[in-house]
């Protein structure tokens, strides 16, 4: 899950995983330009038998990173992480098949998106205990060919994508994103950042998300448990309440 506190608390992490009524695997920060690990978050993880999810969003261009105007960063991330010691999922320049990055299509050719990805990947080189994931946003009418974000290397892939209207289901909201990446790869699939909006009736789409996870096998979800107001469809009051929580659990008791 992604919870705002979790920077500096587990507390509610804990609740969330409590009232879900199973215990949080993975966690999720977003990491700026030169942001360390974040140590704090890490040990509060590894006592709680959680994983970290990196979501690193870099500063500088594709080309910069491949030519390696980063590398001084990233070793010290590196460096960092290795001596964590636990196991991190690293998520770098995400969601690159949308237009709102300046490494994303169409600002950024995927060679050059691709090529920066060899080059990071490069840098952690003995780094043992990264799984990298490729973040993939939910393909859209005008967004970049999935296929032109397959990166070879990688260990798994990760889908962001939102229940942002009233007839948003499962398989509208993943179901040909999950085809496109599986023509392509047979890689573990995650969804890497969800969430249910008020106006798309949370308890009536959890089950659905829940039972869309299992049928298709994917290595689990995160949910973006936060307000982010009223702004648009596409930032609502993602978190969940306490009726939504509720029928959650039961859809977590039930199926394998």
């Amino acid at each position: 899950m992604w919870e705002p506190s979790s920077a500096t608390t587990w507390a509610g992490i804990e609740s969330f995983g409590q009232q879900a009524g199973q215990q949080v695997r993975y966690v999720v920060t977003y990491l700026g330009p030169d942001a360390p690990f974040p140590a704090r978050l890490g040990a509060a993880a590894a006592a709680h038998n959680a994983e970290p999810i990196l979501q690193l969003n870099p500063s500088m261009s594709m080309a910069e990173v491949t030519a390696g105007q980063d590398d001084a960063y990233l070793s010290r991330l590196a460096a960092q992480i290795r001596a964590y010691g636990h196991q991190v999922i690293m998520s770098w320049a995400p969601e690159a098949n949308g237009n709102w990055s300046q490494w994303g299509a169409p600002q950024t050719p995927p060679e050059q998106y691709r090529a920066a990805w060899q080059h990071v990947m490069g840098v952690f080189h003995g780094v043992h205990n990264v799984t990298w994931m490729v973040t993939i946003n939910r393909t859209y009418a005008t967004a970049a060919p999935t296929s032109d974000y397959i990166i070879p290397g990688v260990d798994m892939y990760g889908i962001d994508a939102y229940y942002s209207f009233p007839d948003d289901t499962f398989q509208s909201v993943f179901g040909q994103t999950i085809a496109q990446i599986r023509a392509e790869t047979t890689k573990p699939i995650l969804i890497s950042e969800t969430g249910i909006g008020q106006a798309a009736v949370q308890v009536r789409n959890i089950p659905g998300l829940v039972a869309g996870v299992r049928a298709q096998h994917l290595a689990g979800l995160v949910y973006f448990n936060e307000n982010q107001g009223t702004m648009s469809s596409y930032h609502q009051d993602w978190a969940l309440t306490p009726a939504a929580l509720t029928v959650l659990r039961a859809a977590l008791r039930t199926g394998p």
